[in-house]
């Protein structure tokens, strides 16, 4: 899970986390995570943290940027990366 990262480090994504059940919402983050392209095996790169966003982007197989996503900190907390 992401605790202490570092910026600028190359991660890799081992899973999107379901987390607990919700009553109360339509969608689920997982999902949404999934549909943006964060899916098992892609890799990662956190670029920084501000105002309560996690800035990351999405690395090609030759690890250029493929694209950039802001995610809040409840939703990074569902990825667990190597």
């Amino acid at each position: 899970m992401f605790n202490n990262l570092t910026v600028g480090k190359v991660y890799e994504i081992n899973d999107i986390s379901s987390g607990t059940p919700c009553l109360n919402c339509n969608s689920c983050i997982r999902m949404r995570l999934m549909e943006m392209g964060l899916t098992e095996g892609e890799k990662i790169r956190v670029e920084d943290k501000s105002h309560g966003l996690y800035r990351l982007s999405i690395l090609s197989k030759k690890e250029n940027i493929f694209t950039t996503l802001a995610l809040r900190e409840e939703e990074m907390e569902r990825i667990c990366v190597l």
